[in-house]
C-alpha cells in the first residue's frame, strides 16, 4: 500500500470516533443521565487508547522503519507506546460495563471493581517489568512477547464483552417496557458483534498489510451506529 492510502485509512477511524465522542458529549449535556454519562467516558477512553496506542504505534513504526532504525528498537518502542495506553482501556472497558449496570438502575457491589482493577493492575505492573528488561530480549523474544500480548488483549476483549452482554439478556428480561427492552438488547447485540469483529481482525493482523487498518476501523469507527441509536 502507498503512504497517501495509508494515511487515508488511518484518518478515517480517527475522525469517526472523534464524531462519536462528539455526539456522546451532546447527549450527556442534553440529558444528563448516568447511563448516558458513563457511556461518554467509555468513549473518550477507548478513542485515547486507540488513537495513541494503536494508530500512534503504528505511525511510529512508520517513521523509524523510514529511518532505517534497528528492528529490536522499533519492537522496544511500540510495546511501550502501546504499555502507556493500557490504562485507558481498562478503564474504557470499565466505564462500559459501569453504563450497561446504570441502564438497570443496578450498582456494582465492592468486590467487582477492586477485584476487576487488582488484577488489571498487577497485569500492567508485570508487563512493565517486561518492558523494562527488552534491552536484553533477543529479536525472537520480542516476536513472542507480541504474541502473547495480542492473546491477553484477546482474551481480556472477550471477556468483559461476554459479561457485559451477558448482563444485558438476564436484566432486560425483567424490564416491563418494550422499547426500553428492545433497546438495550439491540445495544449489547452492536457490542456483542463488535467484539467478535474486532477480536477476529486483530487475530488476523498479520495476514494482510490492510488488516490492521480494519481493525482500527472497526475499533474507533463502530460507535457511530450506536451514538444514532441512543439520539
Amino acid at each position: 500500500m502507498g503512504e497517501p492510502l495509508r494515511f487515508i485509512l488511518l484518518i478515517i477511524p480517527l475522525v469517526a470516533g472523534a464524531i462519536a465522542i462528539f455526539f456522546s458529549f451532546q447527549l450527556m449535556k442534553r440529558y444528563q443521565v448516568p447511563f448516558v454519562s458513563s457511556y461518554f467516558y467509555f468513549l473518550v477512553f477507548l478513542y485515547i487508547f486507540g488513537a495513541y496506542s494503536l494508530a500512534g504505534s503504528g505511525l511510529m513504526e512508520n517513521l523509524l522503519t523510514r529511518m532505517e532504525i534497528e528492528m529490536k528498537v522499533i519492537h522496544s518502542a511500540r510495546l511501550f507506546v502501546i504499555f502507556l495506553g493500557i490504562p485507558f482501556v481498562i478503564l474504557s472497558y470499565f466505564m462500559l460495563f459501569r453504563s450497561v449496570m446504570e441502564f438497570f438502575q443496578r450498582s456494582f457491589k465492592l468486590v467487582f471493581p477492586v477485584v476487576y482493577f487488582f488484577i488489571s493492575i498487577v497485569a500492567f505492573v508485570l508487563y512493565g517489568i517486561l518492558i523494562i528488561r527488552l534491552t536484553r530480549f533477543e529479536l525472537g523474544d520480542y516476536q513472542y512477547l507480541i504474541t502473547v500480548q495480542r492473546w491477553v488483549f484477546t482474551g481480556f476483549t472477550t471477556t468483559m464483552f461476554l459479561a457485559i452482554y451477558l448482563v444485558v439478556l438476564v436484566s432486560s428480561r425483567k424490564l416491563t417496557d418494550h422499547n426500553e427492552k428492545k433497546f438495550i438488547r439491540v445495544f449489547g447485540s452492536w457490542y456483542f458483534l463488535y467484539m467478535w469483529l474486532c477480536i477476529s481482525a486483530f487475530t488476523l493482523i498479520s495476514l494482510h498489510a490492510i488488516v490492521p487498518y480494519v481493525f482500527i476501523f472497526i475499533f474507533l469507527s463502530w460507535h457511530l451506529i450506536p451514538i444514532l441509536f441512543l439520539s
